[in-house]
């Protein structure tokens, strides 16, 4: 925390003691809420309680990574979360039905019977509801036909309906367009059965080098849908574990953070099959960067079908497992598209 009080001596050190009033009461919700989801946690996970009290953590670095866990709970619980895609469909030029309904042709199990119409002329879609069906377009009230941006430049377009519980909008992937439909009341949201992670281990915090690629670099990146995406990858990242050296890419999706995606042992066993995910902070330069495995999650592929989330590119495949972060989801099984 920054002191930003430009104020006399006496009211620095009046808002000193504030602000150290506050860094403790802060702390101690963390610590609360870390050692409420460290219960939790130890509890789902069986026998890995043993091994958890073997490890010797930082309190410190314990309270951020469960705050993390914490987080991660949430993403998957919003109302328009993780888990709340019910429907992806790939856009072909004629019209399109959609609804709950069973003379939809793109049929969502959540909604209206007949939401609305969807139309594509030439490179451009529109989208038009039926006559009794309440929308919104980007927040905003609306009733009459709407053209839909994907999120090839920025945010899509975003349909509203049943009183907000639902969004539709557009996704590329792989050089084609399709719908994703979202709903709060999703069975995978209703009937969420947590997330499970490995106990911490700071040993899986590893010191790596980040080392800049040649401007422009690209990489070929398979999507769950089976479509390739051509990503933007600025560097790797090299580490030592034993005796071996490992170089993993790093990918530029457009996020505040790159990404790193990565597959090892425990893929298709305690983790999800098709590799985690792990967040990292854009450097300008070769230097050193922290390799968090701790903070490995699951892409969005771990918990619905009805995404377009990118995997584990050919060479960032490790033979070793990473017994830490986010394991596989054990939720209600997720129909095929």
């Amino acid at each position: 925390m920054r002191d930003e009080d430009k104020g006399d001596h006496g009211v620095r050190e009046a808002t000193r003691g504030a602000a150290v009033r506050a860094k403790t009461t802060m702390r101690a919700c963390v610590a609360m809420l870390a050692a409420i989801l460290t219960a939790t946690l130890l509890a789902s996970c069986g026998g890995d309680d043993k091994q958890a009290a073997e490890i010797q953590v930082d309190p410190d670095y314990r309270s951020e990574i469960n705050l993390w866990r914490i987080q991660r709970q949430e993403a998957a619980t919003n109302p328009d979360g993780l888990l709340t895609p019910i429907g992806l469909f790939w856009i072909t030029q004629k019209a399109h039905f959609i609804g709950s309904g069973g003379r939809s042709g793109m049929r969502i199990p959540n909604g209206p019977p007949s939401l609305g119409m969807l139309q594509q002329s030439g490179n451009r879609l529109f989208f038009t509801p039926e006559s009794n069906v309440a929308i919104t377009v980007d927040g905003a009230p609306s009733r009459g036909r709407t053209e839909l941006r994907d999120d090839t430049y920025g945010e899509p377009t975003v349909i509203g309906f049943d009183e907000g519980k639902g969004q539709m909008r557009l996704v590329r992937s792989g050089g084609r367009v399709a719908v994703q439909v979202k709903h709060a009341d999703a069975q995978a949201r209703t009937e969420f059965k947590g997330l499970e992670f490995w106990p911490i281990d700071p040993a899986w915090k590893i010191q790596a080098t980040y080392v800049p690629h040649p401007p422009g670099k690209t990489l070929e990146i398979v999507a769950v849908t089976g479509l390739t995406e051509i990503v933007r990858s600025p560097g790797y990242v090299q580490f030592q574990r034993g005796e071996s050296s490992y170089k993993l890419d790093v990918l530029d999706v457009g996020n505040p953070d790159w990404l790193l995606i990565f597959a090892d042992m425990t893929s298709g066993h305690e983790s999800y099959g098709q590799g985690r995910y792990i967040d990292l902070p854009r450097i300008a330069s070769q230097g050193p960067i922290a390799l968090d495995f701790n903070r490995a999650y699951n892409p969005p592929s771990g918990f619905t079908s009805y995404t377009t989330a990118i995997l584990a590119p050919r060479d960032n495949r490790v033979d070793f497992a990473v017994t830490a972060g986010e394991k596989r989801y054990g939720g209600p099984p997720q129909p095929a598209k």
